[in-house]
């Protein structure tokens, strides 16, 4: 009772961060994801914990207070965690910069993929998302352009999937960010990276 009290004040008090926390359904890190999940664990936990206090056991009457003060004092340590603990884990500069669920996926070059002339086609494939005109710049949910680095310089700003670019022979490393509409990172970048090369005297 006392701990379900504390739970109800706890969550009156701390509001979940919305744009951050697996629960309320926006995108959510990995790392967050485990943060929500190990608080649920603990929460339950210390729960189990403190019911354990009520058993007709002597090593439980013994320990009576234990039980059930460790209870609710575990049970509210993995609460609080489970409520603030992905928004304060969160990405630096989310309170600026849009976020988003997309998956960025480089269909081709295909990793290690050899190629015999210097025209490379790249493709791409963005899900959970959409890659819109180039003219575009105000940021919508859902939206967003595709920026392509060669061996470490920005070679290409894509409104599309699907584009050809000349590549010199040698071995080389594709790197493609699914960036917001204003042309910068999302919170979390979404990037994807592959190592293709092109055989010495292509054409």
């Amino acid at each position: 009772m006392i701990l379900g009290g504390l739970t109800c004040l706890l969550a009156g008090l701390v509001p979940i961060p919305a744009a951050a926390h697996p629960l309320t359904g926006g995108p959510a890190t990995p790392t967050q994801v485990w943060v929500t999940v190990i608080g649920a664990v603990v929460t339950l936990a210390g729960v189990a914990m403190a019911l354990m206090s009520s058993r007709d056991s002597e090593f439980i009457a013994a320990n009576r207070k234990i039980f059930r003060n460790g209870g609710l004092v575990i049970g509210a340590v993995g609460l609080l965690g489970f409520l603030i603990g992905p928004g304060l884990i969160g990405p630096t500069g989310c309170d600026e910069r849009p976020m988003t669920g997309a998956n960025l996926t480089i269909l081709s070059p295909s990793q290690g993929e050899t190629f015999d002339t210097t025209e490379v086609p790249v493709s791409l494939e963005v899900e959970g998302g959409e890659i819109v005109s180039m003219a575009t710049t105000e940021n919508v949910e859902g939206e967003g352009h595709v920026h392509i680095s060669l061996d470490g310089s920005l070679t290409s700003m894509l409104g599309e999937a699907e584009q050809t670019i000349t590549v010199e022979p040698g071995e080389h490393e594709l790197e493609v960010e699914y960036v917001a509409n204003d042309h910068a990172p999302f919170c979390t970048r979404i990037v994807d990276r592959t190592q293709f090369s092109v055989e010495t005297g292509a054409e």
